[in-house]
């Protein structure tokens, strides 16, 4: 029982990392394209979009779940460097 408790805390604290990173990974592609295109291509308009698809975050999610139970048993120190 404590080890699902713990995979479902891993896999939410994985959904709630992609929630706050999404802007992050959108503006860091939009950079990337500006970069290598030469600023050939131009960004218009708001870009407001409110969530990615669902795959990201349950993926994102699942990651995290894979990683923490992986180091769960580990000490912090193994644990940031296998990041």
């Amino acid at each position: 029982m404590k080890k699902v408790l713990i995979g479902i805390l891993f896999f939410g604290i994985g959904v709630v990392l992609s929630l706050a990173l999404s802007s992050f990974f959108r503006n860091l592609i939009i950079d990337l394209y500006k970069i290598t295109t030469n600023n050939g291509i131009q960004f218009y308009g708001k870009g407001f979009f409110l969530f990615f698809s669902s795959q990201y975050y349950i993926l994102f999610g699942l990651a995290f779940l894979f990683f923490g139970v992986i180091n769960w048993q580990s000490n912090l120190k193994k644990v940031l460097i296998s990041f």
